[in-house]
């Protein structure tokens, strides 16, 4: 009889995700007209191959998770999971200053992309006239971060950024409802910036109708110049 040795098959697993991240890095670094094309390949036999289940378990519940008929026009939860990182390979590809030699952010938005909304499946509500929530879907997916972030060997710096990405990803949509000293905190975090890319990236997927002309205008110049006066008010 064979014996199931669980180490290394954690460290198989592992290997297989790190290989994805390898290869989407490397498919961005090349940056040709077809990047989204070879970006969305590489996701989908990823998936198929399930690499995304065994690192982050529960993943495929994603798939057929429906987002209602009003908003999410790209699909399910799975398919805005993957425009997520497409938009993240593109804006990636096109950085400019720090962040485009900074590894750990690039691994750290593949990461959110992936898992940002992993608990939209626990968390899903039907609303009136076909709407759908998934209030608190954010912190029960920033909540699974430290876990998920030791299956794919983050360190534990690496976890922390990680988690507060995943958790306040949906704060840029409810910044009315932060109050003053909440809004300080947020906008004076060390990775607000990495923040706003990936909430650009999130508004890039969320598609306002269903052939994907129109998609949601995310309030960047505003966000900052609010940033600049609670920032100097401090």
């Amino acid at each position: 009889m064979l014996h199931h040795d669980p180490t290394s098959e954690a460290k198989l697993t592992k290997q297989n995700f790190d290989n994805f991240v390898d290869s989407f890095l490397w498919q961005v670094g090349a940056a040709g007209d077809s990047l989204k094309t070879k970006i969305g390949q590489l996701f989908d036999e990823a998936y198929a191959q399930g690499v995304f289940d065994k690192v982050f378990p529960g993943f495929s519940l994603m798939d057929g998770c429906d987002q209602g008929a009003v908003k999410h026009m790209e699909g399910d939860v799975l398919a805005h999971t993957k425009e997520v990182l497409l938009a993240v390979a593109e804006r990636i590809a096109n950085l400019s200053g720090p962040l485009r030699e900074d590894r750990e952010s690039k691994e750290l938005l593949i990461c959110a992309a992936l898992i940002h909304d992993i608990e939209k499946p626990h968390t899903r509500k039907e609303l009136d006239l076909g709407d759908v929530a998934f209030p608190g879907h954010e912190k029960k997916a920033g909540e699974r971060v430290p876990k998920l972030g030791e299956r794919i060997g983050l360190s534990t710096n690496q976890i922390d950024r990680l988690e507060w990405l995943v958790t306040h990803h949906g704060d840029f949509y409810g910044l009315d409802k932060l109050d003053l000293n909440q809004k300080r905190e947020f906008y004076s975090h060390p990775d607000f910036e990495l923040a706003l890319l990936f909430y650009e990236c999130d508004c890039q997927a969320f598609w306002m109708s269903s052939d994907g002309e129109n998609r949601r205008i995310p309030a960047t110049s505003q966000i900052l110049a609010e940033r600049e006066n609670i920032i100097e008010k401090k």
